[in-house]
Parts: structure tokens; sequence; C-alpha cells
């Protein structure tokens, strides 16, 4: 009696592996796609705080009788600074109360507004929306 070696995989091995590949794919690109969504949100968040924060770094080094105050002016510096590129998806528009940011991939998008609130002293502020 002959001894015989297996040397490669069924045809009924093989559809089986392709077939819990295809359901382990089906479950994972969803999921997959939801994170990037999230991260894009976070990145246009994120993007817009900084702008901010730089605004109001702007202003405290201003010298005169504006000292302190944030002003759409360095609103502007700071947007500018920041080098949002469109071919990244970003795209900036400018609006009588202050700066819309937007992040557009796979999609969808989301945009931030960023003006001046009055106070003592007057402050650059993110809000989620269009102003």
């Amino acid at each position: 009696m002959m001894n015989r070696t297996r040397k490669a995989f069924t045809l009924l091995e093989l559809i089986v592996v392709v077939v819990v590949l295809g359901i382990l794919a089906l479950v994972a690109v969803p999921s997959f796609t939801g994170v990037i969504n999230n991260s894009r949100g976070s990145v246009a968040e994120n993007t817009a705080a900084s702008i901010a924060r730089d605004a109001n770094a702007l202003a405290a080094f201003n010298t005169g009788s504006n000292a302190n105050e944030t002003s759409n002016a360095n609103i502007d510096s700071a947007v500018t600074e920041a080098g949002l590129d469109t071919a990244d998806g970003w795209s900036l528009n400018d609006v009588a109360t202050g700066h819309e940011i937007t992040l557009a991939k796979n999609g969808a998008s989301d945009t931030y507004c960023i003006s001046v609130t009055a106070g003592t002293p007057d402050r650059a502020t993110v809000a989620s929306g269009t102003c």
C-alpha cells in the first residue's frame, strides 16, 4: 500500500478561505469608512481651533489701543499662516461675521465658523456650522 502525501489544497478548502475572507471584508469596510469620516471631522475641528488660537496669540502681541483684542485681521493672518490647500479638500469662505473653513473628503464635509466674540478682551472662537 502506497502512502500518499498531500502537496496542495483542495478546491473546497480554497473556496472556504475565499468565503471567510469575503465575510471579513463585508464587516470591516463599513467600520473603516466610519473611522475615516470621524477623523475628517476631527481634523476640521482641530484646524479651526488652531486658527482661533493663532489669531488670539497674534492679538496678544499687538501694540497700541487694540492690544490683546482679537480682530478679523488677526483671523485673516492666522488663516493665511495655516496654509489650507484646496487640493487637500479645504475651502475658505469669508463672511461678514467671520470665516468659514470646510474640509470636504469622501463625499462628506465638515464646516466650522471662526469669528470674533465680544468680551474683555475680544477673542476668536470656533463654532460648528456656518457663520
